[in-house]
Parts: C-alpha cells; structure tokens; sequence
C-alpha cells in the first residue's frame, strides 16, 4: 500500500503533507501556555527575532562567559590537544566531572578548518547565566508559544581556515530543522574580514508551506539573493541568536579564527545525544519550571 501511494502521490504533495504534520506536531502554539511578561530588553529581543530573524546581543555577563571558555576550555585544550581530543569517551580532566568536553570533530570538519569542535557540560555552574538567563528562556517560551526544548549538548568550536583548505557546505546558504534557535557566542572578536555567519534578514517569516521546510543548498542560495544580510560580527562576547528556518551560511575566510560556542533549541524534535544527566545538574533545582523542563530529554 504504501508503495502504490509512493507511486501516485507526487513527491511534492507527500512533501507538504509531512510538513503541515511536522508543524501541526512541533509548531502550533498553546494557548494555555504563557511566557509571563517580558522584561522591556527581552521584548525587544523577541520583536526583533520575531521580525528580521535574529538578534544581536551584547552585555557583561556573556562577556564574562566567554572570557571564562576561552581560559577554562580553549587554553586547556590548544595547549595540549592530545589530552583532549580524539577521545572516544568525554575527558574529566578539566577539573571535575561538572566540566568536561567530548571531541565531535571529524575528518571532513577538519579538512574546512575546524580546529576543535567539542560538546561541553549545561552542569558548569559558570555557564548558567547562559543556559538559565531568564530573559532569554521567556524570550523563547514567547517566541514559540509553546515549552521549548534543548535539543544537545552545548558546542564548543573554533575555526581557523587556511589557504588551500576548501570552505564545508555550511558555506553555501541553507536552512536547518523546524522552528529551530541556535545561539551563538563569539568568543573571540570577530570582524568583516574574519570568518563570520551571514543571515538572511527577514527570512524566518518565508511561506515555508510553498517554498518547504527543509530546502536544497542550491535553491537556497537562489532564494537568498531577495533578502538583505546581517553580518554576525562583533566583540568577545557577542551574543547571536536566530531562527535556523531563515536562510544563513558560514562566510569562511582564510586567515581569521573564530572561536564560539553554539546551542541548539527546538519545540522537542530533531533531537541530538546527551550526555548529561539532569540529576548532574546542580544549578537546575532552583531554576523556574520553565528552564527545568527545558531539559525533558535528558536522563535522570
């Protein structure tokens, strides 16, 4: 049965209908679901993600996180990679089974500069400023109407493209999963000539019935042209968050190191492995509900 419906139903039809399913399941909102009110800064970062897709976020507390990966990760790690990395089991060796990191990176990373590429712990209890800041989790809750979800470990990544080393795909403009937000914190200065993201301004708000949700590179690059970018540049501890539905790409140049770290939250699909459990989580017990439930698909 289902391979005569393979036969008769066109490809495009049984696309749509796995995407009205898709967002039936993961993107109606709840409207016994509240974000309570906002904060006057977290209702401008929800009007901005809401309109153009994306906003730019600078304050000391993320700036004093990203002076504290740079000194407790990345140093540990580039001063002595081989304690690090090409593990097949996270490394504790950074202090306490509170902090470790597992090398993600693979060959074909590697090859289109990915120097380190490293899952990290949400249990570090320096980093939850980030993971539970308020403001961005009811952010979220408005944004989606509905409870958002962590959908992996946090990502921890830096790269340095060198001559005659070819860019990844990710270069090319493309979208990610339904109704995704990724953050991005720069933890390095990054500028126009350095290695940065580009986003599509705008693009989170496409008519991703007709054009589809998941959409290939080479229509995406076609499609990009009609929207003005956004140049994900700024100082050390600049924080970025977007909608992946939009279009965006990384814009690889050579010489320039970028180093960030990189979350991902979903509506409950596409998820990822963990790592952590939530009991390992010290911090998350005085956090609102909220934030808790954020890690439902952790393990105890």
């Amino acid at each position: 049965m289902k391979q005569i419906v393979k036969n008769v139903v066109p490809v495009r039809v049984r696309q749509f209908i796995k995407d009205v399913n898709q967002m039936a399941t993961y993107g109606l909102p709840n409207p016994l679901m509240s974000a309570g009110p906002l904060t006057p800064t977290a209702q401008k970062w929800f009007e901005a993600l809401r309109d153009t897709g994306i906003v730019k976020i600078e304050g000391d507390s993320f700036r004093q996180i990203a002076a504290y990966l740079e000194s407790e990760y990345f140093q540990p790690i580039e001063k002595d990679p081989a304690r690090f990395l090409g593990k097949a089991a996270p490394v504790y060796e950074l202090g306490d089974r509170v902090r470790f990191v597992e090398d993600t990176n693979q060959a074909r990373f590697a090859s289109g500069g990915t120097e380190i590429s490293v899952s990290i712990s949400f249990a570090d209890p320096n980093l939850q400023p980030l993971f539970g800041n308020d403001d961005l989790m009811r952010m979220l809750r408005k944004y989606y109407g509905r409870q958002p979800y962590h959908r992996n470990q946090p990502l921890l990544q830096k790269v340095a493209l060198r001559p005659g080393q070819l860019a990844l795909g990710n270069g090319n403009f493309h979208v990610d999963h339904l109704y995704q937000v990724s953050f991005m914190l720069l933890v390095t200065d990054v500028g126009a000539t350095d290695t940065h993201m580009e986003y599509c301004i705008g693009s989170n708000r496409r008519a991703m019935l007709r054009e589809g949700i998941e959409i290939p590179r080479d229509a995406c690059e076609t499609k990009a042209v009609d929207y003005p970018i956004f140049d994900c540049i700024g100082k050390k501890g600049t924080l970025f968050v977007f909608d992946t539905s939009g279009f965006h790409r990384a814009k690889y140049l050579s010489n320039s190191t970028r180093k960030m770290l990189h979350l991902n939250i979903t509506t409950g699909h596409n998820l990822g492995s963990f790592i952590d459990r939530r009991s390992s989580i010290g911090w998350l017990g005085t956090a609102p509900e909220y934030v808790q439930k954020m890690f439902r698909f952790l393990k105890d």
